[in-house]
């Protein structure tokens, strides 16, 4: 019975221990984000570039696919060297990006991204209609809201906030459609105007801390 405690207490203690290592591990600082727009991560003593790539999501005309944008990388690796043709029949498919009459970027244009990691935060935000960060936050870019559009896109997608520069990615040429990224404006159907103005479009800034 004496034998049984003591077995019970180095249990006991052994995971006391490993609770307390999760919990330290758990707390250290770092988070890993995507900018929209840019292949280059915001400037910081300790930000990160994991990689950078394109934006990819479902064609915008198709009622299947994801509802959520990709960055891609620029140099993809592959799992098995098999190769199952040509053909699109049975997988899901993924279409470059295009800007749709941007501000700042060039119509027609694929937009790039980048996944980053910043050592210095644990925590990020994307505030839609802002461009300043709340006290004690840091700004790590501002930008426009972007989305499909409403009229002919089919394929429904979250909002980004793409990075004010609206760059264009590689061998970016026009018209190829695929995912789509309209600017966004607020209508004053249940949003009040004033403030709101729906001639203006959104912009949206990334906050962290």
């Amino acid at each position: 019975m004496f034998l049984y405690g003591c077995i019970n207490l180095y249990n006991l203690k052994k995971i006391a221990f490993l609770v307390a290592h999760i919990h330290s591990e758990g707390s250290s600082k770092g988070v890993t984000f995507i900018i929209w727009g840019n292949k280059k991560c915001p400037k910081s003593k300790k930000m990160e570039r994991l990689y950078y790539g394109v934006v990819a999501g479902t064609y915008y005309n198709n009622k299947g696919g994801s509802a959520e944008y990709l960055c891609l990388p620029d140099e993809p690796e592959y799992a098995s060297k098999r190769a199952i043709g040509n053909t699109l029949t049975h997988v899901s498919r993924l279409y470059g990006t295009e800007y749709e009459f941007p501000i700042n970027g060039v119509h027609d244009h694929g937009a790039p991204c980048a996944l980053c990691y910043d050592a210095d935060d644990n925590t990020q935000v994307m505030m839609p209609a802002m461009t300043s960060c709340p006290s004690g936050w840091t700004r790590d870019y501002v930008g426009f809201l972007m989305g499909p559009g409403n009229w002919g896109d089919r394929s429904p997608k979250d909002y980004i906030c793409v990075d004010e520069a609206q760059k264009s990615s590689r061998g970016s040429y026009g018209n190829q459609n695929g995912a789509l990224l309209y600017h966004v404006k607020a209508t004053c159907h249940g949003i009040h105007c004033p403030p709101y103005d729906q001639a203006r479009v959104l912009a949206c800034v990334v906050c962290s801390r």
